[in-house]
């Protein structure tokens, strides 16, 4: 109990200081502009393949782009916009066909592997996002 009320505490401090304008000097540099999804034909591939999964998984990659990207922004960390994009939206893909003795990474992997070869993106690009994938 004492660590749920720990963290709950910390949420409606968190909440109250948002409520008085006391944010992290990060956050008031964030705008709408820092969540606009790159446009490829690798990124709207991946919106695609994304509507394969159940709706929970589409909606966690979707979570995980988002926040990931406000996060980068908030550490002052640069990301490449498609290939972290591609990689949130596709990387639990595999979750929604377990296969037994498969980890669903490599299924997610190779989702996204067929999809950049689809999308005329380079093997080197295709396999960086495959790898970042496999080891989420």
């Amino acid at each position: 109990m004492r660590a749920v009320l720990k963290t709950q505490g910390a949420y409606v401090a968190g909440r109250l200081r948002l409520l008085v304008g006391r944010v992290p000097e990060g956050a008031r540099a964030l705008s709408v502009g820092d969540f606009v999804a790159p446009d490829s034909p690798f990124c709207r591939g991946a919106e695609n393949a994304a509507l394969e999964q159940s709706p929970a998984l589409l909606e966690h990659g979707y979570r995980t782009w988002f926040y990931g990207n406000g996060l980068a922004v908030l550490d002052g960390v640069t990301l490449d916009p498609e290939l972290f994009y591609v990689s949130s939206l596709l990387h639990d893909y595999g979750l929604d066909s377990l296969v037994p003795g498969q980890d669903f990474t490599v299924r997610s992997a190779q989702r996204t592997l067929h999809l950049a070869a689809e999308s005329g993106v380079s093997e080197t690009v295709a396999e960086q996002v495959a790898d970042a994938i496999t080891i989420h």
